[in-house]
């Protein structure tokens, strides 16, 4: 059975229309909320795409409805796709770069504890990172604590990827700061 060309068209059109935005976030860790001991709750929600195809889901999640780098904030990211660690923590250090974050000796140090602590992630797998103001970043797979990087510059390079004012989504960060 041939398809018609319009029909595949409009298929096409309506899949890349998608809403933009992510489904309602499951609940974090309990782990994560009791090692940080922070009441936060959902802030803001994204659907990420890539040429047209879903990469993640990501949420943020903040105290008292409000985002700052001077409370507990958690970014959580649910994953579409099979991507490798490295390739993750690669694509970091190359986001860190763009935005001037810290200089090459402290990219190349935080790429290399991004690589070791960064599992291949596939369709379905969840990553969180807390940031901890003035300690660092917490890494949580699932319910699962990844590790700890007890670095205050580090933490504002990672999460300034998403959240900063010089981040390449600008979209994407008014949407997890709930802004309009």
């Amino acid at each position: 059975m041939k398809i018609p060309f319009f029909s595949l068209l409009a298929s096409l059109i309506i899949f890349l229309a998608a809403p933009a935005c992510a489904d309602t976030a499951p609940p974090l860790p309990a782990l994560m909320l009791q090692e940080t001991q922070a009441e936060l709750a959902p802030l803001g929600a994204v659907r990420f795409r890539k040429f047209g195809f879903h990469v993640y889901d990501a949420n943020l999640w903040a105290a008292a409805g409000k985002w700052s780098w001077l409370t507990p904030f958690a970014l959580d990211i649910r994953y579409a796709r099979t991507i490798k660690g490295a390739a993750l923590a690669q694509k970091s250090v190359e986001e860190m770069e763009r935005t001037s974050a810290g200089d090459d000796a402290k990219r190349k140090k935080w790429g290399d504890i991004m690589e070791k602590l960064f599992p291949d992630v596939k369709d379905g797998d969840r990553l969180v990172g807390v940031h901890l103001p003035s300690k660092g970043t917490h890494f949580y797979n699932h319910d699962k604590l990844l590790g700890v990087v007890n670095d205050s510059e580090f933490s504002e390079a990672f999460f300034s990827i998403w959240l900063g004012a010089n981040t390449s989504e600008q979209s994407m960060r008014k949407k997890l700061l709930g802004l309009p």
